[in-house]
């Protein structure tokens, strides 16, 4: 996964005119483009599902590029997220994520702290 270091806009933000921001006090409205990428040449499709995504009620297609290796472009606010990859209706968690956390069915979900 790949953390691109330009921001999108949120909602609400100033555009070209200067003006300020209309936003809650204290609130942080700034999106960073969060890459997501799993590598399986094998797989016919995958999915990124995590509590950004309502898990199961909206999965990301993710695109499949060169050599198998499957992207997904997401936006989010600072926060922590818990994610994981459906890889042809298996679970799976991201082998590069740098945490991972136990859920409630007895398995780990990937996590991702966006700053």
């Amino acid at each position: 996964m790949e953390v691109r270091k330009g921001r999108k806009k949120a909602a609400g933000q100033a555009g070209s005119t200067g003006a300020a921001p209309s936003a809650v006090a204290g609130v942080n409205l700034s999106r960073q483009e969060i890459v997501f990428t799993y590598d399986n040449q094998n797989a016919k499709e995958v999915f990124l599902a995590g509590n950004f995504t309502d898990w199961e009620k909206a999965p990301m297609k993710m695109t499949k590029g060169s050599e198998g290796r499957w992207q997904a472009r997401v936006h989010l606010a600072p926060g922590r997220y818990h994610y994981k990859f459906l890889v042809d209706g298996e679970w799976r968690h991201d082998p590069t994520a740098r945490e991972q956390s136990q859920n409630p069915f007895g398995t780990a979900d990937s996590v991702i702290k966006v700053s």
